[in-house]
């Protein structure tokens, strides 16, 4: 269940009181090449675009010009309507690219590791909500698991079906609805003269093609209609920034020089010094 989080370091988590319809309640980026970057304020090296800090929707690219493997991940939690903790997840376009990693879980806002505490989380406790939620940890950590932990589909619309244990419903239920986060990574390999393009996209439209995650509030009492679902989709490109000639290239350049000394050393000529 949501609480009002505020961080003081990093600045990647917005404070919120309440959760409204498409409203952001916290994002990170994590980076091998750039640490812990705020998904919703641009101008970090390396980074163009954003997502909005009230609606959580836009599009981040972010480029990879250091050699060797990398990493990026995003962590977002989005409430698509009110009540926050009767949403679910999804998952569709077949299955992820090659190097792309995902998570969907409820968010762990205690989640108890030395890296959560250095962005201001609270340590050395288990989450008095979910004790095995581990979202924002994995995304920490680079090690999103791949698992869709909310599928959901049985209403909590009175938070009472044991989506969390309380004194209504001591048993957890894990097929309930719940408060939901999203998050996607990539992991690369860039060699000399060339960089790795990341783009991460949530929108409220699905994309055209490829993998994506959703994230579903349903019909209830308080909305008749339900909600607009919300995308997480990205992708990942290798573009080479400089040419490399390759070894039939670099052997026709040699020649002219190697047909030169032939003649040199065919005509006796010896120089000497």
């Amino acid at each position: 269940m949501k609480r009002r989080i505020c961080l003081f370091i990093a600045l990647v988590l917005v404070c919120a009181a309440a959760a409204f319809a498409d409203s952001l309640t916290a994002g990170l980026l994590n980076s091998s090449a750039a640490g812990i970057l705020d998904p919703t304020t641009g101008g970090s090296p390396g980074l163009a675009g954003s997502l909005n800090a009230t609606t959580g929707l836009g599009i981040l690219t972010f480029t990879d010009a250091n050699t060797g493997a990398g990493f990026l991940d995003l962590f977002v939690d989005l409430a698509l309507a009110t009540p926050f903790y009767n949403e679910y997840g999804a998952t569709g376009g077949g299955g992820p690219a090659a190097g792309q990693s995902w998570q969907i879980d409820v968010p762990d806002y205690w989640c108890n590791t030395a890296a959560c505490q250095s962005i201001g989380l609270p340590f050395g406790l288990p989450d008095p909500n979910d004790p095995t939620a581990n979202i924002i940890a994995y995304t920490l950590a680079n090690s999103l698991n791949d698992r869709n932990a909310v599928p959901g589909n049985v209403s909590n619309y009175l938070n009472d079906c044991g989506a969390e244990p309380n004194s209504k419903s001591p048993a957890q239920n894990p097929a309930c609805n719940n408060d939901i986060s999203l998050a996607m990574g990539f992991s690369y390999f860039v060699p000399v003269g060339f960089q790795e393009i990341i783009s991460f996209t949530v929108s409220q439209t699905a994309p055209a093609s490829g993998f994506y995650l959703e994230q579903l509030h349903p019909v209830d009492a308080a909305n008749p209609s339900g909600a607009a679902p919300v995308f997480l989709y990205g992708s990942a490109t290798l573009q080479q920034v400089s040419s490399v000639p390759e070894p039939a290239v670099l052997s026709m350049l040699l020649l002219p020089a190697l047909v030169v000394l032939a003649r040199f050393r065919r005509g006796g000529i010896v120089l000497r010094g």
